[in-house]
């Protein structure tokens, strides 16, 4: 043992035993008895021994509080843990995803489960543009998504009902267009995505699913806060809008609509769907809103 480790253990040793008195008097009778009366020798002998455990008791103590303070660490995240639980059963969360890619991988997993079961379901879609689904190139990225979608409209398994954002004569489009601008310092995309949608429903679609409204597609003059898909009855994910291009990156939550903050999203969709400001979107170009 070094004369740090020594002086670093004696110091430990004092500061233990000033906490406990009784061991401290106990300390002293022994150290008084066992020097007198000694050789040299002896003295040093019985010094070290002391030394010794102090040392041992010093660790004990030191690992008793290392191992209670793990304890308390451990119990504290075990109680994090089921405050999350008891908060996410009560607001109704079933999941969280990352972003809007991961929460299509699940997407395609439901997808796939309702199409080989063969049993209907209704998707509603609120977005700015909803180009991930309309869009050409945007829906190539997510090729086996559009897919299964195409396919399950194809066999009559689905309906689609979609809300975007109205361009022509607009505010809310404007305010989209000069964040695009201001925060990409280029030309916003807004209308060509949304002229995009207009020629996917019109043209590019198989327009038996549009004549029997196994499609359908509508604008409306406020901008939406959030993207959100309801997923048939089983459950409506949010993901919060912001500027700045974080379009697809902000986490996904996802809620189950047997509860209660489930159904209010769904609620919050059929009021929308079905207000009088909402209309089919047009076939004809849309004005488009002012570019900065």
């Amino acid at each position: 043992m070094s004369q740090s480790n020594i002086i670093n253990t004696l110091s430990e040793a004092i500061k233990y035993l000033a906490r406990r008195p009784e061991y401290l008097l106990l300390f002293a009778v022994v150290v008084l008895f066992s020097l007198y009366p000694r050789t040299l020798p002896e003295i040093s002998i019985i010094f070290f021994a002391i030394i010794v455990v102090i040392f041992i008791v010093v660790q004990a103590e030191r690992g008793n509080r290392e191992i209670s303070q793990v304890q308390k660490s451990i119990l504290e995240i075990k109680e994090n843990i089921l405050l999350s639980k008891r908060l996410s059963q009560e607001n109704g969360i079933t999941n969280i995803y990352s972003n809007r890619k991961e929460f299509y991988a699940k997407m395609i997993e439901d997808l796939r489960r309702r199409f080989q079961e063969k049993k209907k379901l209704k998707i509603q879609i609120i977005g700015i543009s909803l180009r991930d689904f309309f869009v050409q190139d945007h829906r190539i990225k997510y090729e086996l998504l559009m897919k299964l979608i195409e396919d399950c409209l194809e066999g009559n398994l689905l309906t689609i009902q979609a809300l975007v954002l109205n361009t022509s004569n607009s505010e809310q489009a404007d305010i989209r267009v000069r964040s695009d601008c201001g925060l990409g310092g280029g030309r916003s995309a807004l209308f060509e995505d949304l002229k995009a949608v207009s020629d996917y429903y019109y043209t590019f679609c198989n327009q038996k699913w549009r004549k029997e409204n196994l499609i359908e597609i509508k604008t409306y003059k406020a901008s939406a806060s959030c993207f959100m898909l309801v997923f048939n009855d089983e459950y409506v994910v949010v993901e919060q809008y912001h500027s700045g291009g974080f379009g697809g990156q902000i986490p996904v939550i996802q809620y189950s609509l047997q509860s209660a903050t489930g159904n209010k999203f769904s609620e919050h969709f059929d009021f929308l769907w079905n207000d009088d400001s909402t209309e089919t979107i047009q076939p004809n170009k849309p004005t488009a809103p002012k570019q900065h």
